[in-house]
């Protein structure tokens, strides 16, 4: 018996049904899913403040935690009892383990790169920040500036991104090596380019739309302060369901065959 993975090409409205299935899955288990995701931010929060390494160790955390909420995500679509212990499941294989941490040295370097492109806007405060840990002075920031910044590295970022779109669970599930779930993953992403970008500008509509909602009663109760209170556990609530889309995406995007050999 022998497996080949390929991938799919699905329409631009695929998007849409990734966020359909998101809330599918955040039905069958809100609590573990949330529990995951929020472990994951944790982690890489709590890393981040050791000294030395901390302005480097999230990143190459990054594709094994990121595995970690997959994994989990899989449980519950699957109908199983989900376990936190299922969001470490990557570190248990040796092979898997090495390689997840060799792709977190690659997405270290693309994310350092990308906001090194930065610079090209604003002198270089959003690197200093972000990767040498330096806090900005408010008067040396323009918004202007950082605009530029921020978009400068969302472009430059974006081939990373490709590349870690569903390179984790390819490494894991399927035994890929870094190398060939990297370029399965980017052609994945470039392929299903129009579907991707429907995912996000849902997801950006969902999001206006909460805070449109939010203001209007914050207006209507003569509260301003109940906008920012209500706003930042709605913002949390649409990150779950963007990496849970992200598993929706997997599961349309990955068709795998089993022949005899």
């Amino acid at each position: 018996m022998s497996t080949t993975v390929s991938i799919r090409k699905l329409p631009a409205l695929e998007g849409i049904n990734w966020i359909r299935r998101a809330f599918e899955l955040i039905r069958i288990n809100p609590w573990m899913i949330s529990s995951s995701f929020f472990l994951y931010l944790l982690i890489l929060i709590l890393v981040q403040q050791l000294p030395l390494i901390g302005a480097f160790l999230p990143g190459l955390l990054v594709p094994s935690l990121f595995f970690g909420v997959m994994a989990v995500l899989q449980t519950v679509a699957q109908r199983q009892r989900p376990s936190l212990a299922i969001f470490f499941s990557g570190f248990l294989n040796p092979m898997s383990r090495t390689r997840l941490l060799v792709s977190g040295v690659i997405y270290s370097i693309g994310f350092t790169v990308a906001i090194a492109a930065s610079s090209l806007a604003d002198g270089g405060l959003m690197f200093r920040n972000l990767v040498l840990g330096q806090a900005i002075d408010p008067a040396q920031a323009q918004l202007s500036a950082q605009t530029g910044a921020q978009l400068l590295a969302l472009i430059a970022f974006t081939p990373t991104a490709a590349c870690f779109w569903i390179s984790p669970q390819l490494i894991v599930w399927h035994g890929m090596s870094v190398s060939k779930a990297l370029f399965f993953s980017f052609f994945a992403f470039w392929r299903n380019l129009a579907a991707i970008a429907t995912f996000f500008l849902s997801i950006g509509t969902l999001l206006v739309g909460f805070a449109l909602l939010v203001s209007a009663l914050a207006y209507l109760f003569a509260a301003p302060t109940l906008a920012i209170n209500i706003m930042l556990p709605i913002s949390l609530f649409v990150f779950v369901i963007i990496y849970s889309g992200f598993y929706a995406s997997y599961e349309s995007l990955v068709e795998v065959k089993t022949s005899e050999k």
